[in-house]
């Protein structure tokens, strides 16, 4: 491992704790058993998605780069470098700016913000994460 890692924050899971910080408030003066156990429930999962795409951390793990929203890391996953076929600097649109998603410029977008990103081709498909310069160098 070549030590590299490079952190990518959002505001955007404030947003997301203050929705389920409101769930369980609802929760706590729902009257009924069926508005409790909703409110708390859907209070629970939005906490546990605003945790898990807290950050999105891009690391050289030697022979492949690991790119991982957390510090939940439910979404997570490695590109080989010997896969990729072709890299080149891009820019994410607004509204590529957050989560997992395909984006309307082509290929997957792993993203927390609308900002400078490296695109990587691999296999007949394309990548969207934040820019690396480290890991630009490399190709």
């Amino acid at each position: 491992m070549s030590g590299y890692s490079h952190k990518q924050t959002a505001p955007l899971c404030l947003v997301l704790y203050g929705v389920s910080l409101a769930s369980f408030l609802f929760a706590g003066i729902a009257k009924g058993t069926p508005g409790l156990y909703i409110a708390s429930g859907v209070g629970l999962l939005i906490a546990l998605m605003a945790a898990a795409f807290h950050h999105l951390a891009v690391d050289d793990r030697g022979e492949v780069l690991r790119i991982a929203f957390g510090p939940i890391r439910v979404f997570q996953r490695t590109v080989r470098y010997s896969e990729i076929t072709q890299v080149e600097v891009g820019r994410t649109l607004l509204s590529d700016s957050w989560g997992i998603h395909m984006s309307r410029q082509g290929g997957w977008v792993w993203n927390m913000d609308a900002t400078a990103s490296l695109s990587i081709c691999k296999l007949g498909y394309c990548e969207s994460v934040p820019m690396m310069p480290q890991i630009w160098r490399r190709f």
